[in-house]
């Protein structure tokens, strides 16, 4: 229960900014701060839910690969996801998750903005921020660690993280004032870390700085509703200006920017991740705003397609098609649209031929993957979906789209393997165990799937350890609480007892006896 105490708070404290300073060295290790930041990463994955999107989250992969890469000294794996969330929010897990949030997205303007972000968020990573933090957590009162707690464990429960994360800012504001100070320093070191990674790949310094205005300018607007990544990433004047000091000492010019991929991405997240009339009036004042830009059209075809209004869907389509002749994402929605109308055999010749120029495009490769198992041809569909998961084997969609097929095919253990592996990265523990145990007592699975089975159940093994622990500390820490009560309620009684001013001598009286 410790571990997985720590792990949450080292995921709240990030996003809330109560980091004390960096010493030099922290004495948690390496292999120490992976095993909480792979715990801390599954229990968020688990209660917050993620963009989905292949073409939404490849892309902030590749953005996220491409910074790594810059990296000097570089001793995590790094892992980057989208929440499905609307708020303008970015965080970092120890040893590399990172997480950006839909609303971030959403209400950036450029590439390079995001890019400034997420190096940002990087550089608290690559610089053991949350290491360093480990060491230091002693001064924080019992009070403050509960408050986080609760506050992060009533917003999950609730459906709303935002939820949990102001209920946590309320019961730390007593504790933050004594931390800021080591904040602004760690949030310096990474504004400076961040700045270096994006400018070495030439994208424009004063694109961080003005993501961060656009943030804090909601400040000012707002009020009381703070953006949650300012509760992270405090403003003062003094950062502001070393920002600008910063993108003074450039000496080599941006390259050129193009942020057509970045405005394609940020559609997607509006059409299919934003209330349906939210996305509708959006796009329809883009059209007003910008009659010749074929990207609110797009935006409105991905989401009649959401809705299930083909007809409709095909009509902006058609639109598409003269403003992005053979364009491969017109060409895969046309793609999507025949597969959800049924109309397989052009499903397939379409994603068929937008393969052989883009054979690792992972939307295509989904739908066409799809579209085999309709068709029946269940063999072409596991080699697709084999695929899939060599590109990423933690695309829990692909794997039990894999365990469906191998299904049609009569491969019943080897269905179970992929269903099972595919419960387990969606936190079905109990499907996940159903289906590895048949698994594993088939014969017919080879050496390898056989350990991958194996794998899967000690990983669920180990997960009814960590609730078994958490269960026995809870009741632990309410017997705990119990004892400490019934102590203040003798001790209470004792001091009645022997107080002169009480005739009584402490004893217990009706109330309607003190009226005499």
């Amino acid at each position: 229960m410790l571990r997985r105490a720590c792990c949450l708070i080292l995921a709240l404290t990030l996003a809330l900014g109560v980091w004390p300073a960096s010493p030099a060295r922290a004495s948690v290790t390496l292999e120490e701060e992976r095993k909480i930041g792979r715990e801390a990463y599954d229990e968020v994955m688990a209660q917050m839910p993620m963009v989905e999107d292949p073409d939404c989250v490849e892309y902030v992969r590749n953005l996220g690969r491409r910074l790594v890469g810059q990296l000097r000294d570089n001793p995590f794996s790094y892992t980057f996801n989208i929440a499905d969330s609307p708020e303008m929010n970015a965080f970092a897990l120890p040893a590399g998750y990172i997480f950006m949030f839909r609303g971030m997205m959403t209400n950036l303007d450029s590439e390079a903005e995001l890019v400034g972000i997420l190096g940002h968020e990087i550089s608290h990573v690559s610089y053991r921020h949350l290491a360093n933090r480990m060491d230091k957590t002693a001064p924080l009162n019992m009070a403050m660690m509960a408050g986080m707690l609760a506050g992060i464990l009533l917003g999950a429960a609730g459906g709303a993280p935002q939820l949990g994360q102001a209920l946590a800012v309320g019961s730390m504001a007593g504790g933050v004032q004594q931390y800021l100070a080591f904040s602004r320093e760690d949030e310096e070191q990474a504004d400076y870390g961040g700045f270096k990674l994006m400018t070495g790949l030439g994208y424009p310094g004063q694109a961080m700085a003005v993501s961060f205005n656009r943030i804090w300018q909601q400040e000012r607007m707002l009020g009381a509703d703070v953006p949650t990544y300012l509760r992270s990433h405090p403003n003062s004047p003094q950062r502001m200006e070393r920002m600008n000091d910063l993108v003074r000492s450039l000496r080599n010019p941006p390259r050129p920017q193009d942020d057509s991929e970045f405005l394609r991405v940020k559609t997607r997240l509006i059409a299919l991740y934003e209330s349906e009339q939210t996305a509708l009036t959006t796009f329809a004042r883009l059209v007003k705003e910008h009659p010749g830009d074929p990207l609110p059209i797009y935006g409105l075809a991905l989401l009649e397609t959401r809705r299930n209004r083909f007809e409709q869907a095909q009509e902006y389509l058609e639109v598409l098609k003269q403003r992005w002749p053979n364009n491969i994402h017109v060409k895969r929605l046309q793609a999507k649209v025949h597969l959800r109308r049924g109309e397989f055999a052009p499903a397939r010749d379409l994603l068929e031929s937008v393969l052989i120029g883009h054979p690792e495009d992972r939307e295509a490769l989904h739908s066409l993957g799809q579209t085999y198992l309709h068709l029946d041809q269940a063999a072409q569909a596991c080699r697709i979906y084999e695929r899939l998961l060599a590109l990423d084997p933690r695309d829990d969609q692909a794997r039990y789209d894999l365990g469906m097929a191998y299904g049609k095919r009569g491969q019943e253990a080897r269905a179970s393997l992929h269903l099972g592996l595919a419960f387990l990265e969606r936190h079905n523990d109990r499907a996940a165990r159903f289906h590895l145990n048949r698994a594993i007592t088939a014969p017919e699975l080879r050496d390898d799937e056989l350990r991958q089975a194996e794998a899967g159940l000690a990983r669920l093994d180990e997960s009814d350890k960590r609730r078994a622990q958490r269960r026995l500390e809870e009741d632990q820490r309410r017997r705990e609480e119990d004892r400490r009560r019934e102590e203040d309620r003798r001790r209470d009684d004792t001091t009645r007892r022997s107080d002169p001013r009480d005739p009584s001598g402490g004893a217990r009286r009706p109330p309607w006896e003190w009226l005499r």
